[in-house]
């Protein structure tokens, strides 16, 4: 059995991480960010799999800045990133800084992007009203794109 946190129990572990361990939010994203792309490259040896991130605005998005820096790192040949809008968060703009590539925000006009893997860190313990707008239409693109 897996053990899932509460969204409560999930902040206070998040302000116990940085408080009494004195660990910076930005440290926390970028482990969370590594093991992830640790996952996806264990899951997904084929580096010419078509991946796209989807980012949010807030620290999640920033988890989904630091797996796309980790798979630009290990030479994977297609992989995107957007956000669904500008940052929010100063430590994902500060992740956003420190890639050198272009993230763009993903436009309603724009084409959706067809990948054979979709990351979602659009959304983390800190949602707190109904989904809807842009983001509910992403995520209904995301749970339907399966082949």
């Amino acid at each position: 059995m897996i053990r899932v946190a509460t969204t409560e129990q999930a902040q206070l572990i998040d302000t116990k991480a940085q408080t009494e361990h004195g660990l910076l939010a930005r440290q926390l994203m970028n482990t969370a960010g590594r093991k992830a792309a640790d996952k996806i490259k264990k899951l997904f040896p084929d580096k010419n799999k078509k991946i796209v991130i989807l980012c949010g605005p807030g620290n999640n998005g920033g988890d989904g800045v630091v797996v796309y820096r980790e798979l630009l790192a290990a030479t994977y040949l297609q992989v995107q990133c957007f956000f669904l809008e500008d940052p929010k968060s100063q430590v994902l703009i500060q992740q956003k800084r420190m890639i050198s590539k272009n993230i763009p925000v993903l436009e309603d006009k724009t084409p959706w992007p067809q990948a054979d893997v979709y990351v979602d860190a659009l959304l983390g313990i800190g949602i707190n009203k109904d989904i809807s707008g842009k983001l509910l239409t992403w995520i209904e693109k995301i749970n339907t794109s399966r082949k």
